[in-house]
C-alpha cells in the first residue's frame, strides 16, 4: 500500500455506528439544541517534516486521540484526515506561503492544521506556538517546551481550532493568550460558540 494511504488510515478512528432508519427513510438532522446533540467536525492535518520518516506517527496518533477526547467532551466528534506530507519547508514561512500550500491541498471549507513536527515555534518571525488564519487554516509547532515540562501539541491544536471556530483569547480557559501553562477549561459560552459553528460547517 502506498505510504500516504497507510498513514492516512492510521489517523482514522474505528467505524461509527450505523444510522437508525426512521419511519419514512433515515432519521433527519438532529439540529442544534441545548441537549448536546452529537455533532461532527472535519479536521485536516498536513505534516511538515524534514523527510518522510514515519517515526513520528505514533506520537501524532496520540496527539489526535487526545484532541478527539477534548472535543468529544463538548459533544463534537472530530473526523480527522491526514491530507498530506510536505517536506523541507522551514518553519519561518509567512501566511502567504501557508495559504498557497492550503490552496494546493484543495481542502475547501475543512479546517486544516499544518504541523511542523520538528519546530519549537512557527510564523514568519518564529515566535508562536501556533497561528490561525482565515478560512480555517492553522499552523502548530510540534516540538515545544514550557517551564516545568512540554506543551502538548494537542493543546496547541485545540486552541487554534477554537480560534478557527470563532473564539477569541480568554484568560482562565483553554483559549488563554499564553500557552506556556496548562489549562483545559472550556466555559459555557465557549462551548455554545464552537458547537454553533461546528453545526454550520457540518451542514454546508
Amino acid at each position: 500500500m502506498h505510504l500516504f494511504q497507510t498513514l492516512a488510515q492510521l489517523f482514522r478512528g474505528p467505524p461509527g455506528p450505523q444510522g437508525i432508519p426512521g419511519l419514512r427513510g433515515r432519521t433527519g438532522d438532529a439540529g442544534l439544541d441545548g441537549k448536546d446533540a452529537p455533532l461532527t467536525l472535519a479536521l485536516g492535518v498536513v505534516i511538515v517534516a524534514p523527510d518522510t520518516n514515519i517515526g513520528w506517527v505514533p506520537y501524532l496518533q496520540g496527539v489526535i486521540a487526545d484532541c478527539r477526547k477534548f472535543w468529544a467532551d463538548l459533544g463534537i466528534t472530530l473526523d480527522v484526515t491526514l491530507r498530506g506530507i510536505v517536506s523541507d519547508l522551514p518553519p519561518g514561512k509567512d501566511v502567504f506561503d501557508v495559504l498557497r500550500l492550503h490552496h494546493w491541498q484543495g481542502t475547501g471549507f475543512v479546517p486544516t492544521v499544518y504541523v511542523w513536527v520538528n519546530a519549537s515555534r512557527v510564523g514568519a518571525t518564529g515566535e508562536y506556538l501556533g497561528e490561525t488564519f482565515g478560512g480555517g487554516v492553522m499552523t502548530a509547532a510540534g516540538n515545544v517546551t514550557r517551564p516545568g515540562g512540554a506543551t502538548d501539541l494537542n493543546e496547541i491544536i485545540d486552541h487554534e481550532l477554537g480560534h478557527a471556530l470563532g473564539l477569541d483569547h480568554q484568560e482562565g480557559s483553554f483559549m488563554r493568550a499564553e500557552l506556556e501553562t496548562e489549562n483545559r477549561l472550556v466555559t459555557l459560552e465557549q462551548k455554545a460558540q464552537v458547537r454553533k459553528v461546528a453545526y454550520k460547517l457540518g451542514n454546508l
